[in-house]
């Protein structure tokens, strides 16, 4: 099931740009994660204030991706910016 929580990037968390790729540092834990260009897609959309419902609907039109593997794909990578503290509900 898709939830329609808005998540937020948490405020402890810089993004930087570097040779076209996304940098995600946390302040507090001096950790640094470098995104591929998927999940600097759902990244740069939910600074825009998206749910995951809509997300989704993003990542199907602009990729070339079933609706189950981007479903599945995009709860696996929010698990994992929750679990790294990256982003907030």
């Amino acid at each position: 099931m898709v939830k329609n929580i808005l998540y937020k990037h948490s405020p402890l968390v810089s993004c930087d740009e570097i040779d076209n790729k996304v940098i995600l540092i946390h302040a507090n834990l001096a950790k640094a994660h470098e995104l591929n260009s998927v999940a600097s897609f759902v990244w740069n959309n939910l600074s825009k204030g998206n749910t995951e419902e809509s997300i989704l609907k993003l990542l199907i039109n602009n990729f070339a991706v079933s609706k189950d593997v981007a479903k599945n794909d995009l709860q696996i990578l929010l698990k994992k910016f929750i679990e790294n503290e990256l982003i907030i509900t």
